[in-house]
């Protein structure tokens, strides 16, 4: 008898790659603290038709890998850039010191496609890792207190077992980077149309990039062989106290608006999460309850010309650049 394998002493390294499942000449990982993941590489069994004499089947063979899975973070000062360089296809850093300001935004008209390994290590002699890696979806809860977890939807070109580390070099660990938490943002950060408001009880914002996933080609072993890149749909709700006329007014409104909230983690280290064009799901309150009403409201974004853009997060930190 033995113990299992223990999560807490799992390493999880990751790093941007040369080109779509291919590891760069010199790796530079990154050691990231998670919450859970769930990445996997199942290979699935194809039943084989065949009727024999005996009523019995013949063996299966095996078919697609689905490498896939998703991955929870506690949001964190350093570590926030480099899963938003991922998922955008690039960042932009500004200054010349401390506090560096990296921006990214949708806009894949002249960027490069990114992508990552991952690699996990259980213990001595035991990692999984996927190639080709680039993020599907990432979902952002925010509400009154807690720590700002992201639920980030993976979808990767394979998935393996392997007796030795695929990310050697020196590794540089952000598991002790400071954490976004929901009482970082101050009231006059917590804006909707440019105005700061004070009765949003909890926001759920979900950028989901259409990700091509079935690009399974002949004499690949089941592994995918792309992962095309397509449009965004982003998608967001709003909890909010119906107080008077003012939630009545926006519920009834369809207009469009903004959404734009700042988390302050240290003086001049900033997270801004800025939508800077959504409609709102026109709606009505109800009553479910003797005590005080809250309403779920819906929220599209889209393509606003002066941002350039539907999404963009911007975060300021000490983090010179991210490769």
């Amino acid at each position: 008898m033995a113990d299992p394998l223990v999560g807490s002493r799992a390493i999880v390294l990751m790093d941007f790659e040369a080109s779509l499942g291919v590891l760069k000449g010199t790796t530079t990982p990154k050691k990231m603290a998670i919450v859970s993941e769930t990445l996997d590489g199942t290979q699935k069994l194809i039943q084989n038709p065949s009727i024999r004499p005996d009523g019995n089947r013949p063996d299966p063979v095996s078919g697609q890998i689905a490498a896939q899975g998703q991955l929870t973070i506690v949001s964190t000062l350093d570590a926030a850039p480099w899963f938003l360089k991922l998922f955008c296809h690039g960042i932009t850093t500004t200054g010349a010191s401390d506090p560096y300001s990296h921006s990214a935004k949708w806009n894949i008209t002249s960027s490069t496609f990114h992508s990552s390994c991952i690699e996990i290590q259980f213990a001595a002699s035991i990692f999984k890792k996927l190639l080709g890696c680039r993020i599907k979806k990432i979902g952002m809860k925010f509400m009154s207190e807690g720590f700002i977890q992201w639920t980030i939807d993976y979808i990767a070109l394979s998935a393996a077992y392997t007796t030795a580390t695929v990310l050697p070099g020196v590794v540089t660990d952000w598991t002790g980077s400071i954490p976004f938490h929901n009482l970082q943002l101050a009231a006059a950060d917590c804006k909707l149309g440019g105005s700061a408001v004070t009765y949003i009880s909890e926001l759920e914002i979900e950028p989901n990039v259409n990700i091509q996933e079935n690009d399974y080609r002949m004499g690949q072993s089941g592994a995918r062989s792309g992962l095309a890149v397509g449009a965004m749909d982003l998608k967001a709700k709003l909890k909010l106290p119906i107080e008077g006329a003012t939630q009545l007014t926006l519920l009834q409104s369809s207009s469009t608006t903004s959404v734009d909230i700042t988390f302050t983690a240290e003086t001049n280290h900033t997270m801004r999460i800025y939508l800077p064009r959504v409609t709102i799901q026109k709606t009505l309150p109800n009553v479910d309850t003797d005590m005080g009403l809250f309403r779920d409201v819906e929220v599209i974004g889209s393509y606003d010309t002066t941002a350039a853009t539907q999404f963009q997060v911007v975060v300021a930190n000490a983090v010179a650049a991210y490769a």
